[in-house]
């Protein structure tokens, strides 16, 4: 800025001083030092300190305390602004040291509290399911309690301090640690309340459809988060509770669950692999899942990924819903954009978003289009606010990303759910090392049960003593799909399977089919967890664990019949010999080794006609508008 105009000089009589001394007392303290610097001729640094000291020294050596008048004069002034300087800077320092000393001490509480944990972890005696799932008076309380607290804080803002911990923590507050920063905006796609989201579904609408994402909030980047480790200890002590006062918990996970794998076993698995998504093998959080699930803590498993990887880990088939599909279930096809659920799997789920007593959300599936299950999340956040006999205990969700419902969730945690959950596992005190943990060996199913089910695929009612049914599953038993999801699915591959005569997709027409639903098995899997078959010329596969489950009579229908149905008493379908038709012991399978087979290890006899006929259908369905992107082919 401009200067202000020189002052005259300093004069020797006291009324002229004094009268200065007024009005230097009146000077802001930037105005003072920019005034004497014009004065003494001296180039300001900007610095107002250091002008101030500048002209400090070169006042005194000019005139001199006594005519400076010292108490009145400049000199005084300029020495009270020093003053007043230093101790706002000493100020400052003491509020910045006890601020590092306060965090400090927060730091080494929270680190202690974590090493209190891990040693009453070690000292924890193994728990059986029975005592997990038995509520003691401590756990009847923690919920009556909980439920108080959630329904007294409904909502959290932003700026709050445990915006990012969730609704129920009262552990330390420190916030979690940025491991890489993002300045993308994400779009959510949570269709607003949970009660439009039910209109969607009860409309029949499709998890892929036609959807607008909403632009999130402007907090809601990409950003990746992790907590500390003594806060975390903190969060999954708090699970724990929750988990143990849980009535009915409903997991919900998506296809990010899975982890990369470059390790040997993961390398041996790409050689092996059939198409090689088919392959994948759980990771330790699916091995975790399953845990809580056998101590009676999980109760149903919503998955929204097509994988297969919970029933691979040794979830049971009847406590998962899979609304989008599956590649292992011929009767629910992937479903593509502009596709629909069944409606059996958006019954189920409009039943579990409102019986769910807890709900634990693992990664962030909800970001990236699964929206047909998003009810779960919003849907529980809601009643965790009632307060009354409908209440629950709301969400949780465990993931390195923010979420748009992170100011409705009852416990946040920030981390990698293939270390938080087994760590949970351990803070409930159980001896199983989950992480060394394999999948389940499919050898004790045999290709070939007796099952309490009729022809039409139903299942048994009463009489005990009635013949159960053979279904066959050797290579090439006709085989027939029933109640199947293919035309509404919309998938390119399977649009043929059940369609109308005359009836036309993406320009071509499909034609009807003399035999809908119809083919044979073509092969199982070299691990034995799913079996290849043809149907109406396209590639469709059936997990092992779906004959597992039948044989027990867990299931309501079956997915797939054999044309020629064949009952116990009757002759047996014809076909190679086997040894049993009852289902044994489940067992775990052989970790992977570094020698494993070559990559046409698996076709064995018969393989290259495999190859050959999967490179056709590849062919005609890229060339009729297809795609062979994720879930490309069922």
């Amino acid at each position: 800025g401009q200067w202000p105009p020189p002052m005259a000089p300093l004069q020797s009589s006291a009324a002229a001083h004094d009268a200065a001394g007024a009005e230097w007392a009146r000077m802001p303290p930037r105005t003072l030092a920019n005034t004497a610097c014009a004065m003494l001729g001296l180039e300001p640094t900007g610095t107002l300190s250091k002008d101030v000291e500048s002209c400090v020294t070169a006042c005194t050596e000019a005139y001199g305390d006594d005519g400076a008048m010292p108490g009145s004069g400049l000199v005084a002034r300029l020495l009270h602004v020093m003053h007043t300087i230093t101790v706002a800077r000493d100020q400052a320092a003491r509020e910045g040291v006890a601020r590092a000393q306060t965090d400090a001490d927060r730091e080494r509480a929270a680190l202690a509290a974590a090493e209190a944990d891990t040693a009453r972890r070690a000292d924890a005696s193994p728990r059986t399911a029975r005592e997990l799932r038995e509520l003691d008076s401590s756990d009847a309380l923690f919920r009556t309690c909980a439920l108080q607290r959630l329904c007294s804080v409904p909502r959290l803002d932003s700026p709050s301090a445990i915006f990012q911990h969730g609704r129920l923590y009262t552990g330390p507050m420190l916030p979690p640690a940025c491991t890489w920063s993002s300045t993308r905006k994400l779009a959510h796609r949570l269709g607003g309340a949970a009660g439009a989201m039910t209109e969607r579904m009860d409309a029949g609408q499709s998890p892929g459809g036609a959807r607008s994402p909403h632009q999130a909030s402007t907090w809601l980047t990409a950003s990746e988060y992790q907590d500390h480790p003594g806060v975390c200890a903190s969060k999954l002590d708090h699970l724990v509770r929750l988990l143990k006062a849980s009535r009915r918990t409903v997991v919900y996970t998506g296809a990010g669950l899975l982890a990369a794998d470059s390790s040997a076993e993961g390398r041996a698995l790409e050689r092996e692999a059939h198409f090689k998504k088919r392959g994948r093998r759980p990771a330790a959080a699916h091995h975790a899942l399953v845990r809580l699930y056998e101590l009676g803590l999980v109760h149903i498993w919503v998955q929204t990924g097509h994988d297969g990887l919970a029933q691979k880990a040794g979830f049971p088939q009847p406590a998962t819903l899979e609304p989008c599909g599956s590649w292992f279930d011929p009767s629910n096809p992937v479903v593509k954009p502009g596709g629909v659920s069944r409606a059996r799997e958006r019954a189920w789920l409009a039943r579990e978003a409102e019986q769910a007593d807890l709900v634990l959300a693992l990664g962030a599936p909800f970001h990236f289009g699964a929206d047909v299950a998003d009810c779960l999340i919003t849907r529980a956040a809601e009643r965790s606010t009632c307060g009354d006999a409908s209440g629950c205990l709301g969400a949780v969700v465990l993931g390195l990303q923010q979420t748009a419902s992170d100011a409705d969730l009852t416990l946040r945690v920030f981390g990698t759910p293939n270390e938080l959950l087994p760590a949970l596992v351990a803070a409930l005190g159980d001896s199983v090392p989950v992480a060394s943990l394999q999948p389940i060996s499919w050898a004790h199913v045999p290709s070939m049960v007796l099952l309490p089910y009729t022809a039409d695929g139903s299942r048994m009612v009463g009489g005990e003593g009635a013949p159960r049914m053979y279904l066959d599953l050797r290579p090439n038993a006709p085989v027939r799909v029933l109640e199947h999801n293919c035309q509404g699915a919309r998938h390119p591959a399977y649009m043929h399977i059940g369609a109308q005569p005359c009836q036309r997709f993406r320009g071509r027409e499909l034609g009807a089919r003399a035999d809908p639903g119809g083919g044979y098995v073509r092969h199982r899997s070299p691990d034995g967890s799913w079996f290849t078959l043809i149907i109406e010329d396209a590639i469709m596969s059936i997990g092992a664990w779906w004959l597992e489950a039948a044989a027990a009579g867990e299931l309501p229908s079956l997915p797939i019949v054999n044309k020629h149905a064949r009952f116990e008493g009757e002759r047996p379908p014809a076909g190679p010999p086997i040894e049993t038709t009852a289902v044994g012991e489940r067992a775990r399978a052989e970790p992977l080794s570094e020698d494993a087979g070559d990559a046409d290890d698996w076709r064995g006899a018969g393989g290259e006609c495999e190859l050959a006929l999967l490179r056709e259908s590849e062919a005609l369905t890229v060339a009729s508008g297809g795609d062979a992107g994720e879930g490309g082919w069922g």
